[in-house]
Formats: structure tokens, sequence, C-alpha cells
């Protein structure tokens, strides 16, 4: 039961990678935010994975039903179909062994690799309050942070937050500084760190399904996008300073990816996770050209509802 599970979430959980994938390409051309089409896919996939044994139980008891009502209608065949049934209960037989050792096994693999993710979740929740106590605190242009050696910039906690400015970031230009404290602010605005903890906790409850982790990479990603749109929109002032705005905003991005102390923890959203991102995260600033974006909705959406409905199904 546990292996079918596994091999269940997994298809339905390809399926919702492409919707999600799909969803994402959607709100690009929208300029809408995106990490809630990663967070509510992971979130469908954990309930459909959960509810696969009802919907199984269910199913099973169609089938049976289903097979009595054959079974009385067709007392004539009894004879006939008596052979089929002692072949198939001796293949039965015969691969019970196989199954119970899969099944073993799977069960066993759900639990160490669960327990493996809550130590190494629970263990960097902990390197992180250790080393905040190590940190400086500082007020930077009115805002209090934690001024950390080579850790940064980013926000730390769930209920409670405190962002980390790294101390090579102060040297930065005002004008840089200045947008690396509105971008950890609006981060802290929309409790961000509460979207990446909650990620880390589905991976904890499965963490054996893959396409569960390739969700939460984009999902990092997309809450960065999300608030580097932030951060541009609140602080252009018109079209005229929108181009200037973007480029110092890029510049900034590049200046943290090339400092060779740039340093973040996996729990803890950041201005710049991961370099890989970057390209990406540039391209979303560029201004959107609408020609051909109307049928692009359409197809888009459509597509999304299909890859949804084949996923439920």
């Amino acid at each position: 039961m546990i292996a079918r599970l596994m091999l269940y979430s997994i298809a339905a959980g390809a399926l919702m990678a492409l919707a999600a994938a799909a969803g994402d390409w959607l709100s690009s051309w929208l300029r809408i935010a995106r990490r809630g089409v990663w967070l509510g896919s992971m979130l469908l996939v954990a309930a459909l994975t959960v509810a696969m044994p009802w919907r199984a139980t269910t199913t099973e008891s169609a089938n049976r039903a289903t097979a009595a009502t054959f079974a009385t209608s067709s007392t004539s065949a009894d004879a006939g179909t008596a052979r089929w049934r002692r072949l198939v209960s001796a293949l039965v037989d015969r691969g019970g062994a196989s199954i119970d050792r899969a099944e073993t096994a799977a069960r066993w693999l759900w639990a160490v690799a669960s327990l493996t993710s809550l130590i190494i979740y629970a263990g960097g929740d902990r390197a992180i309050a250790r080393r905040r106590r190590e940190w400086r605190a500082a007020t930077i242009k009115g805002v209090p942070v934690l001024v950390a050696p080579d850790i940064g910039p980013a926000v730390i906690g769930i209920w409670s937050t405190d962002i980390v400015v790294p101390e090579w970031a102060l040297s930065f230009a005002p004008e840089r500084v200045d947008l690396l404290l509105q971008h950890e602010q609006a981060h802290v605005a929309a409790r961000d760190s509460m979207l990446v903890h909650l990620s880390r906790l589905v991976l904890v409850l499965f963490p054996w399904q893959p396409v569960l982790w390739w969700m939460d990479s984009r999902l990092r990603t997309a809450i960065e996008i999300d608030c580097d749109a932030r951060v541009l929109t609140a602080g252009a002032s018109g079209d005229a300073g929108a181009p200037a705005r973007t480029k110092a905003y890029g510049d900034l991005l590049l200046a943290v990816a090339a400092h060779p102390r740039h340093r973040t923890f996996p729990l803890a959203p950041a201005l710049l996770e991961r370099q890989s991102s970057l390209a990406r995260r540039i391209a979303a600033m560029q201004a959107i050209t609408l020609s051909a974006i109307g049928i692009r909705v359409v197809i888009v959406t459509v597509a999304t509802s299909a890859l949804v409905v084949a996923a439920l199904t």
C-alpha cells in the first residue's frame, strides 16, 4: 500500500508540477505574485498523497460491489472461470512475498527519510539560533538589524523575524544599502519566512517525493522574484524612474553574487539565495511586451486546468 501510494504521489505530483510551471508563466505575463502557485501546488500534492488511501478504499469497495453483482448475474460462468481463479490465486501467492518485502522497504524508507529530514531541519534552525547570539545589533538608516560577519543579507525567524546584514555589505554605497534594506523589509512584511518553513515541513513529511523538492526550489525563486517586484514597484517614481531603479537593483544583485563571502541559511529568505536563479530574477524585472499575450493566457489557462483535473482524477 505504501509503495503504491508513493508511485501515485509522484505521478500526480508530476502533473501538478507541469500545471504549476504553466501557472508560473501565466503569473509572469500578468505580473502577479508567483509564490502562491508553487506553495499551493505543494500543499495540493501533499493533500492528494494523504487522501490516496481513502480514495483507494472507496474505489476498491466499488469494485467489490460490481464484482458481486456480476457474480450473481452470471452463475453459469462459474465453472468456466474457476480454473482462471486458481491460476490468479497461485500467481498472487507467489508474488505475495515480493510485495511484502517492497512494502517493508517503503515503510522504512519513509520513516528514515522523514527522521533524517527532521533532524536536518531542526539542526538548521538551531544553527541559526546559535549564530544569532554572536551577531551584534545595530540600526542602519532607521532599520534595526543584526550584523553578521559573513551571513546574509537575509531574514531569520518565523513569528518574530530579524533582518541580518553581513559586515561586508555595510561598505556598499548608500543607495545600494537602501535597496538591500528595502528588499529584506519586503520579506518581513510579506511573512516570507513562514512560507519557507511551511515548505520545509512538507518536505519533512514527504522527503521521498522528488517533485516536491523541485517545487520547493521553484518556490524559493518565486519568493525572491515576488519580493523584487514589490521593491521595484514601491520605489519607482513614474515610468521615467523605473529603468534607473531596475538597473540599480540589478547591480545590487550582481554585487552580492560576486562577493566571495556571500553565505545564506536554507531556512532564511535571502536577497540572493542561489546564483543559479540570478538570470531568471533579472529577466523577470524586464518590461513585458503585450503582443499576443491574450492568446497565450488562454492557452496556458486551459492547459493548466487540464493538468490539475488530470492530477485530481
